[in-house]
């Protein structure tokens, strides 16, 4: 409520500021529409992103937020019961053993002495809210109330007053201040006698009020009511909404006048000095009418408007739009919450005194840093418990169990044997209660870590422990700490257990505090990504569930955590959004070009030893009715783990030696490089006619140039002209590969790698898996560098400017392209082939619609067609033959191209009705010219013998000419012709009309054109 406040007040000052700069400067409509940035900053609480550039980053963060009604730091919990000072900490760092206080001495009537409870705080917050409530409801309401008097008042007096030509209700009304124009969603234009009775003053009114009408005031007017309801208390929203209604004067005035010459502007005010008579109060604020009322100074402004005929200067509309647009940064985001904050000196005393930490004997929040654990699940028990759950009775029998029955069941259970030394008892109820309180977990969902140390008695459900010391940290100091959000990091000197240092992290919840994480760091460093995955920031934790496999160990790669979007978790679309991973510098070269290749993988950077990626899904894994939830938290999600990486010092991708040696036209640039060009199908029969395809090769030498170095191909060409980077498959980088290839030809091995040709023959037999010849290659000898393509692996440059231009490209790579249709999301596709004769036609039908680019699909703001699909094809596509295609759906008007790794997405704002009709149309004529051959041989026989009838039958289709066709008028019979295996089938009508059915998926109807009587033919059929 507080940023609400802040920065609708802030963006009004802003408004006020620029509308006074460029007063006489600006047209007066644009004046006007200053006003809409303030109305929808002051209907739409919160913030829509968070950015640097938001005002909130400078607002000092204050101990105690009233908007919030909570304490920055909350209040301690009470621990029950009389406790003891713990012992201050020994000279050398280590605390003194705290024993247990006595219990509390008994009073005369035998009841222990009871410490006063300090008072409860005020909620400041519900008596706020309450008051904000109030406020709003009473404005609303005499808004409502206003409103509607006005109008039933309007209905009792008002007459008809119908002008010819004109499609808004008119009406004249008796005691009116003046004319206006009232209604919503539907608004009228209501007159008074001496306007309606006045030709001349009548054109200029109804020329003002329809004007009204046609710049939306009806809608502001409910608006601006809405406004002044919800920020009642803010002086500064009453201020612009009356600036903004005489803003909205002055914008009717110039529109209303916009192409008027001379003696009609003057004609104008003189009606409108007859007209504006009534000094305006503040109450009109709360009539939804367009009332022509104003004072002496809003008069003479309007009038002065009128005779000047104010235009806007270029660079005062610059100058506007830059401030404005620089307000709307300010006021519309929020700070950033992807940054960590020092804490301020007080917020770290807070922490350091007796308020959460600290503090007497026994204070279980200390015991929550005796062990160290990534996860919450993985605290350990033995040491949080040790000293028992946080209550002074640590030691004393449940409420309704005999104390002796007990210790004497205690003393079985470990063989008999007093210790002679106190119990730490717990029950798993206590137990419950302070995991859930400072964990959100109870004793099951953690991973009972340490609890096989208690002893448990299942006739009494607890667990114990003898022992004499405590093991308990009487006190904690804290040397720094940061804030994220709802997270803080405090780090200490953790010289109670082990001579290092710790960070605890801990998330703000309610008026409390739960520890996330407990980690040892060393002087200087930060805490690894890999302890950092689980400590999600901000609202992410209610929107995302952290998984993590548990599979890797300190030295092996793996999956670190797993995210899922928590409303589609545990449900059947999973809600996987990406894997945090990690491998080896060897792992991440050879799935390099895989990745590359066919994405789901976006790096986050690599330190000495490891390469960090996101795995994402490659297919939907949201219920789509949640998509924009999915996608949203995706994008925040990422963003953070991208911070996190930057945070902690990992090496951005774009600055790792093998990404920038690999991306660039060849790996290694040293030296001469050759070119080497090899025949695929030299001397293979039955492939004469593809003798002529040429791949190419360019070797470069990577370790040592010269005579004396061995050569490797560095990267090859396909004769579509696609680049390839060779990394070898070994277990070794890429780098030690070639170095162990090197040092072996210095000892005289392999001699071969000398010769640029056997290392093209070697590489190709290798990749082929067949024998090859020297004959299918041909040595070009050496090759400059600035003669190979510079483009980066497995991508192309994206430089299509619309989807008919895209489709030429496709076309280049491949001809023909594969058409694919889809009858459904579900079924795989039908395919057909379009070939080059065909693009131009397609192209004209592309380029007749209209196109913009869009960065994504927003689902959301399209509705599905009403009806079935144009011939039942939901998709059509058209795909090259590796991973580039173009695709449409009848389902939205979109286009979309993917090109390597690169991808380009239309919204055709009009004709994709008519373009997809085309499209499907063309596909299923495509599908009904080849129905001959969908039939051919699968009615011919069963069980393998001959059914007569069946050769005629398929010649007979195979003569006739086949379009798509109609479905066959509801009652008509057909002969049904079923296939062997009945996968597929066809029934055939009179006329030759076929409907074609396969498997559920794929069903067509088809006409046939021709001589032959198939029908005929069809009821012979097996006979």
């Amino acid at each position: 409520m507080t940023e609400w406040i802040i920065t609708s007040s802030l963006l009004i000052l802003i408004v006020l500021l620029v509308r006074r700069i460029f007063r006489g400067k600006l047209s007066l409509r644009l004046q006007y529409a200053l006003w809409l940035v303030v109305l929808v900053r002051l209907l739409i609480p919160g913030t829509v992103a968070q950015t640097g550039l938001s005002v909130l980053n400078y607002l000092p963060r204050t101990e105690v937020e009233v908007s919030q009604g909570t304490v920055t730091a909350p209040a301690p919990i009470d621990g029950g019961g009389v406790q003891t000072q713990p012992a201050e900490p020994a000279g050398d760092g280590e605390a003194d053993p705290v024993q247990p206080a006595a219990p509390a001495e008994p009073t005369g009537e035998g009841e222990p002495i009871q410490t006063p409870s300090p008072p409860e705080p005020i909620p400041w917050q519900g008596v706020l809210t309450a008051v904000w409530l109030a406020g709003a409801a009473a404005v609303a309401a005499a808004l409502v109330i206003s409103n509607l008097r006005f109008y039933l008042r309007l209905r009792r007096v008002r007459r008809a007053h119908p002008i010819p030509g004109l499609a808004v209700p008119v009406y004249v009304a008796r005691g009116l201040p003046s004319p206006c124009l009232y209604g919503f969603p539907r608004p009228a234009v209501y007159l008074t006698p001496a306007a309606a009775e006045d030709p001349a003053v009548l054109g200029h009114v109804l020329s003002h009020e329809l004007t009204h009408r046609r710049h939306g005031d009806h809608v502001w007017a409910v608006l601006r009511g809405a406004a002044l309801a919800l920020h009642w208390y803010n002086p500064l929203v009453w201020l612009s909404a009356a600036l903004s209604k005489r803003d909205g004067e002055l914008a009717c005035d110039e529109g209303a006048l916009r192409h008027a010459d001379g003696p009609t502007r003057a004609a104008y005010g003189r009606a409108l000095i007859r007209l504006v008579t009534t000094k305006p109060a503040l109450t009109d604020l709360f009539c939804c009418a367009t009332t022509m009322t104003a004072g002496k100074s809003g008069l003479k402004e309007r009038i002065a408007m009128i005779a000047r005929r104010p235009r806007t200067l270029l660079t005062a509309f610059a100058a506007a739009a830059f401030l404005v647009g620089l307000a709307v940064g300010c006021t519309f985001t929020g700070g950033r919450s992807d940054t960590w904050e020092p804490l301020s000196d007080e917020e770290l005393a807070w922490f350091n005194g007796d308020e959460f930490f600290n503090g007497d004997y026994l204070n279980i929040r200390n015991q929550f840093l005796s062990s160290t654990y990534e996860n919450p699940e993985d605290v350990d028990l033995f040491e949080l418990f040790y000293c028992g759950d946080g209550a002074a009775n640590y030691a004393d029998a449940p409420e309704g169990v005999d104390a002796a029955e007990l210790e004497a069941a205690m003393l079985a259970a470990i063989g008999g044997e007093d210790p002679d030394c106190p119990a730490t008892i717990l029950t798993t109820a206590r137990m419950d209660a302070v995991l859930e309180e400072y964990l959100g977990l109870t004793l099951d969902e953690t991973n009972q870590v340490g609890l096989d140390n208690f002893t448990y008695l299942p006739e009494y459900d607890i667990y114990y422990y003898f022992h004499g010391d405590t093991n308990y940290r009487a006190s904690v100091t804290f040397t720094s700490g940061e804030r994220n959000g709802d997270l803080v990091r405090l780090i200490y000197d953790a010289t109670f257990l082990v001579d290092d240092l710790k960070e605890v992290t801990l998330r703000e919840h309610g008026d409390g505090w739960r520890f996330v994480s407990n980690l040892a760091v060393e002087e200087g460093d930060s805490v690894p990504l890999e302890s950092r995955l689980a400590a999600l920031p901000g609202s992410l934790p209610d929107r995302v569930v952290v998984v993590e496999p548990g599979d890797v160990t300190e030295n092996s790669s793996g999956v670190l955590a797993s995210y899922y979007y928590e409303p589609d978790y545990n449900t059947e679309w999973g809600g996987w959004m990406l894997d945090v991973a990690r491998n080896t510098p060897v792992e991440f070269e050879q799935s390099y070009t895989t990745w590359d290749l066919i994405g789901g993988a976006s790096y986050l950077g690599r330190d000495a030893d490891w390469y960090y990626v996101c795995l994402t899904p490659t297919d939907v894994n949201f219920d789509p009715e949640h998509m924009e939830g999915y996608q949203n938290t995706e994008e925040t999600l990422t963003a953070w783990l991208e911070k996190l990486a930057a945070d902690i010092g990992l090496t951005p991708l774009e600055e790792d030696l093998f990404y920038q040696r690999v991306s660039m036209n060849l790996s290694y640039q040293e030296g001469e490089h050759y070119t080497v060009r090899y025949y695929p199908y030299y001397g293979l029969s039955g492939y004469e006619e593809q003798a002529d395809t040429v791949y190419t090769l360019v070797l470069s030498q990577p370790v040592t140039q010269g005579e004396d170095g061995i050569w490797c191909v560095d990267r090859w060409y396909d004769d579509a002209g696609n680049k390839h980077l060779v990394i070898p498959e070994s277990d070794q980088t890429m780098d030690e590969y070639y170095a162990s290839l090197q040092a072996a030809c210095d000892e005289g091995h392999r001699p071969g790698l000398l010769d640029p040709m056997q290392v093209a023959l070697e590489f190709e037999q290798a990749y082929t898996d067949r024998e090859l010849s020297l004959d299918a290659f041909a040595l070009e000898g050496p090759t400059d560098i600035a003669d190979t393509f510079d483009l980066y692996l497995a991508t192309a440059t994206l430089k299509a400017e619309s989807p008919s231009t895209a489709l030429t490209w496709l076309f280049s790579k491949d001809d023909p392209l594969e058409f694919w249709g889809h009858k459904d999301g579900a079924s795989g596709p039908g395919i057909e082939y379009l070939y080059q004769s065909e693009l131009d036609t397609v192209r004209a039908w592309l380029d007749e619609c209209t196109w913009e680019v869009v960065e994504q699909v927003d689902w959301t703001e399209e509705e599905p067609p009403a009806g079935e699909p144009p011939y039942g094809n939901y998709h059509v596509r058209f795909q090259g033959m590796g991973l580039d295609y173009l695709s449409l759906s009848w389902e939205s008007p979109y286009a979309q191209v993917w090109i390597g790794s690169d991808s380009r997405i239309w919204r055709c704002t009009s004709g994709y009705d008519q373009l997809y009709t085309r499209l499907a149309y063309l596909w299923e004529t495509k599908a009904a010219a080849g129905f001959p051959e969908m039939f051919q041989g699968w009615f011919l026989e069963r069980e393998g013998d001959p059914i007569p009838g069946g050769e005629a039958l398929a010649a007979a289709i195979d003569s006739l000419s086949w379009t798509p066709g109609e479905p066959a008028p509801e009652g008509t019979e057909g002969i049904f012709v079923d296939s062997p295996d009945h996968y597929v089938n066809i029934t055939v009508y009179p006329g030759n009309l076929v409907y074609y059915y396969m498997d559920d998926c794929w069903n067509y109807w088809f006409q046939g054109t021709g001589e032959t009587d198939l029908y005929a033919l069809a009821a012979e059929y097996g006979t």
